[in-house]
């Protein structure tokens, strides 16, 4: 399993602000939504990379969980895991 980060992108002269989410196998550009806050636009990244890797199925990679990255740009999510991929009790 792959941790997601996210990290927010300022809008230029072509752009609308955005946010990105990406992991070792990708990464997926989201454009900034008004109507949501600043974790709800990371979350919704997060998750759109995840549907698009298939890993959006809790009964097997657990719940997807949100922590700050320390610059303060974006989060970083993992998944708690099931089954044999339990790390941490």
């Amino acid at each position: 399993m792959q941790a997601i980060t996210t990290k927010y992108i300022n809008a230029t002269n072509n752009f609308r602000a955005r946010v990105s989410a990406k992991c070792l196998a990708g990464r997926i550009t989201l454009t900034w939504d008004d109507a949501l806050d600043v974790e709800a636009n990371h979350d919704t990244a997060a998750l759109a990379l995840a549907t698009k890797f298939g890993w959006n199925r809790p009964k097997i990679y657990g719940r997807m969980v949100r922590g700050a990255l320390p610059s303060r740009e974006g989060n970083v999510y993992v998944f708690t895991g099931r089954g044999d991929h339990e790390v941490l009790p």
